[in-house]
């Protein structure tokens, strides 16, 4: 029994020193049970007699009897291993494990100290699904991370593995599950003074023990009799509840799709999980508060909707076609701001560099202020050549726009500026002294007595008109006999680019001249005609060579179109 007594005072004394060891280098070990080898190791009494039992109170107040270090010390002899589940001795692994609360991450065995509530941390992991029973892979709401889900453990120690009620801190150890391994139940009974309605994903169920929250699958494990399935669950916070699902997939449940709740903004998105996405914006426009979904824009942004724009803000969907300043010239809102062609130089249709308003022809480019003006043929012939006021009749003649014109010299005929004989064809306004020289025409256009031949000048594009009489001599279509088209080049070479407000255009767009559009059996309709329509708040315009910058073309100029009808009896 000495012996006995001996070699048990030894193996007390050698586990306190270990368990000593495990409190120095651990620091954190959870545990009250710490042997002192002075006080628990039985000492001989004075004349050698040794007690007949040894007791030390453990953590739990179980106690250590002399037996029972006989019987480890005959196990130590057989070499066999003394360790157990609940072997006092058992330190564990070096930190926290998971659930278990917590204040500061590096108590826990992964490194995770997690809030869960307003007053409670507990040891996490991060995780993307794999998480051990009585744990959900979720967002915890109290790190604020929309993104990074955790370990955290269910109420009341739901689905936590079990043998006694007494395990189970908020309902009770459930064993008739149909054959499944036991799991904690959550009291869903308010009477006995649980939780009056179930987590998501649990349904309460009436058992011998009471009413309790047991899983809806009968099982909290993933596995092949629930594979593909998806098990509800929830993010909760002050601002919502948002529900989402878990699908099993192999053995493991996949992480909770459920979002972190949030305060509302405007992304299409229900942020705050009550049922309505967006609730409460609206846009103020013109002093009025518009709701998602009306109307809205102004100018090239009309018929657009209030929607929601980038980074939350509430905008009218097409203010993105607005560009940052007008396009001048084209009669449009192009900014979308009301107004149009603000801050572009007055209009000038027919290019000729004075405005519109200032123009008393706008719409022919050879007249304008200070423009060279003939005599006026519409005015009968006078010996006496002098300005005189204008007249309905001569109003056409007024190109310099000084409200007077001036007839022609009796022996004027053809308006050109020079007199018989010196005008050696006067009833062609193309022949004077002077004139622009075609070669090889039979025609003394300069009126010097004689044709001029073509051996004698230089004409590159063989048009019949000598280089530097020829504005373009590498192009044929170019040169003082030339038609004039509506396209911003002096095509007849008279120094003025498209006087006479030329061109037209062709019901085949696909044709642009007159030969082209006829011989294609299309309808030519010439600069100068009317066009819109007369009807209503309808009002006609005239087609023009208008000018854009250095573009031209012919358009229906300064009609009034179709406009949105009001109640006004037009």
């Amino acid at each position: 029994m000495s012996q006995v007594m001996k070699f048990s005072s030894w193996r007390v004394a050698s586990a306190g020193a270990v368990l000593l060891l495990f409190a120095v280098l651990g620091g954190c070990l959870e545990t009250t049970y710490l042997p002192d080898p002075a006080a628990d190791v039985a000492k001989p009494d004075d004349t050698g007699a040794a007690p007949d039992v040894v007791e030390s109170e453990t953590s739990t107040g179980d106690v250590v009897s002399a037996d029972s270090h006989e019987a480890d010390s005959a196990a130590i002899d057989a070499g066999t291993d003394t360790s157990s589940a609940d072997s006092t001795l058992d330190a564990g692994p070096l930190g926290l494990p998971l659930g278990s609360t917590c204040t500061t991450d590096d108590a826990c065995s992964d490194n995770n100290c997690v809030q869960i509530s307003g007053d409670t941390k507990v040891c996490s992991k991060g995780c993307d699904g794999d998480c051990p029973s009585g744990f959900r892979c979720g967002l915890a709401p109290f790190t604020g991370s929309a993104t990074v889900h955790y370990c955290l453990p269910l109420p009341g120690d739901l689905c936590r593995p079990c043998k006694a009620d007494g395990e189970c801190a908020g309902g009770l150890c459930v064993t008739d599950l149909g054959g499944k391994a036991p799991v904690c139940g959550l009291f869903c009974d308010a009477a006995a003074g649980g939780a009056a309605a179930c987590p998501a994903g649990f349904v309460c169920q009436s058992f011998i023990k009471g009413e309790l929250c047991v899983p809806e699958h009968g099982t909290c494990d993933c596995g092949s009799e629930v594979g593909g399935q998806s098990w509800k669950c929830q993010v909760e916070t002050p601002l919502g509840t948002c529900t989402g699902q878990q699908i099993c997939v192999g053995d493991s449940w996949t992480s909770c799709s459920a979002l972190l709740p949030a305060q509302e903004i405007c992304d299409g998105i229900d942020n705050d999980c009550d049922g309505e996405t967006d609730e409460g914006f609206s846009l103020t426009i013109d002093g009025k508060a518009m709701p998602l979904g009306a109307a809205c824009g102004i100018g090239s942004c009309a018929d657009g909707k209030v929607s929601c724009g980038k980074d939350g803000a509430v905008v009218c969907d097409s203010d993105d076609q607005a560009t940052s300043t007008d396009i001048c010239g084209d009669n449009a809102d192009n900014d979308c701001d009301g107004k149009t062609d603000e801050d572009c130089p007055e209009a000038d249709y027919d290019g000729d560099g004075t405005a519109n308003s200032k123009d008393c022809n706008p719409y022919l480019a050879e007249s304008f202020p200070g423009a060279k003006e003939p005599c006026c043929l519409a005015l009968p012939a006078t010996v006496t050549v002098a300005p005189i006021d204008v007249t309905p009749k001569s109003n056409a003649c007024d190109i310099n726009c000084d409200g007077k014109v001036t007839a022609c010299h009796v022996d004027d005929g053809d308006g050109d500026g020079f007199n018989s004989p010196a005008d050696c064809k006067d009833n062609d306004a193309t022949v004077f002294p002077g004139g622009k020289e075609k070669c090889g025409d039979g025609v003394d256009q300069d009126c010097s007595g004689k044709d001029l031949p073509c051996s004698a000048v230089l004409d590159n594009d063989k048009d019949g008109w000598p280089a530097g009489i020829d504005c373009n001599d590498d192009d044929p279509n170019i040169n003082p006999a030339a038609i004039e088209q509506c396209n911003f080049v002096d095509d007849d070479c008279d120094g003025i680019k498209d006087e006479g407000n030329p061109g037209g255009y062709c019901s085949d767009a696909l044709q642009k001249t007159k030969s082209s559009c006829q011989g294609a059996g299309a309808v030519w309709f010439p600069s100068g005609q009317a066009c819109g329509a007369d009807k209503g708040a309808c009002k006609p315009g005239k087609l023009v060579c208008t000018h854009v910058g250095l573009l031209a073309q012919v358009s229906c100029t300064d009609a009034v179109g179709p406009q949105a009808e009001t109640c006004n009896g037009v």
